[in-house]
């Protein structure tokens, strides 16, 4: 499996561990048919790749990602937000998902993404347009990839 699959995976598993026992569901991509109300879904926005040493072919990846938040209603849009808000201050930790998953397995760290940029945004859902009633947010996240011992 590739690295960058490795990290969207593990995205999808920090954001189980922080909401599945709130009964929030975590989706692997924007919903393109019916989902269930309140969930979040996981989707990278971009890539960039930069140089790490001078002379070295080996790039390193920042990647911007969006969080999309639906959720039954304001009140409960909020909590999701501001927890993940407080949540991205610290590491997301890589795990090698070549040995397996959760909860059977419990893979091996591979390296952390930083969190060094986050954007919160509400959006307005119109009443008469959706067939449920649901209120939306979005976060945009930046990571930088660091394998384990530093970049």
């Amino acid at each position: 499996m590739k690295v960058g699959r490795k990290q969207d995976l593990s995205v999808i598993y920090w954001l189980k561990d922080l909401f599945n026992s709130k009964g929030i569901e975590i989706l692997d991509g924007f919903p393109t048919e019916e989902f269930n109300i309140p969930c979040i879904a996981v989707e990278w926005h971009h890539i960039d790749t930069y140089q790490l040493e001078m002379g070295s072919k080996t790039l390193g990846w920042v990647r911007s990602w969006y969080l999309d938040v639906f959720a039954i209603n304001k009140t409960q849009k909020d909590e999701i937000i501001f927890t993940l808000l407080e949540e991205i201050e610290n590491d997301i930790d890589i795990n090698d998902y070549d040995q397996g998953f959760p909860p059977s397995v419990e893979p091996s760290k591979i390296g952390k993404m930083k969190i060094v940029a986050a954007k919160a945004n509400n959006i307005q859902v119109f009443p008469e347009l959706p067939d449920k009633m649901y209120n939306r947010a979005t976060i945009n996240f930046v990571t930088q990839y660091e394998t384990i011992g530093g970049i």
